[in-house]
């Protein structure tokens, strides 16, 4: 039983865990100018200037932030 109730709470987290890549690829490519790769367990971004404009806009700064 105990087995079941942690391979649960695996596919929940899991399934949190695409929501939630998902949700930050697409607010980076509302961003703009901002390459985005999926993987298994993040989000890569790439972009000309990224430090320099990650400095500078917020949005691409807390993009990874937990939304309330």
């Amino acid at each position: 039983m105990m087995e079941k109730l942690l391979d649960r709470g695996e596919q929940i987290a899991s399934t949190a865990q695409a929501n939630r890549i998902e949700e930050i690829a697409q607010a980076a490519d509302e961003i703009g100018g901002v390459s985005v790769l999926k993987t298994a367990t993040g989000v890569v971004l790439r972009g000309r200037k990224l430090l320099e404009r990650w400095l500078l806009d917020p949005a691409l700064r807390f993009i990874g932030s937990v939304s309330p």
